[in-house]
């Protein structure tokens, strides 16, 4: 596996495409924060140990958990990549 992989989401405050890279090591152990180029708006998608929601109200650790949840789709541009 590559130390990073690359993750595309669209604001939902501007409607904003970005794409960011990520490192598996905050994605699976750390915090993953993005910017939206858009608007700035400070995007929280990971959060493996809780330490930005330390009462964990959503549930979830990472905003594809939540999305899946949700009943939307998320599209993983490597199948093979179960860890993104």
């Amino acid at each position: 596996f590559s130390q990073r992989f690359g993750l595309a989401y669209t604001c939902q405050r501007c409607d904003t495409r970005n794409a960011i890279s990520v490192s598996r090591i905050a994605w699976n152990s750390g915090v993953v924060i993005a910017t939206c180029r858009g608007c700035s708006f400070k995007h929280l998608l990971a959060d493996q140990g809780g330490v930005l929601d330390a009462s964990n109200d959503t549930g979830f650790t990472n905003i594809v958990q939540m999305i899946e949840a949700q009943g939307d789709v998320v599209t993983k541009l490597d199948s093979t990549d179960d860890e993104a």
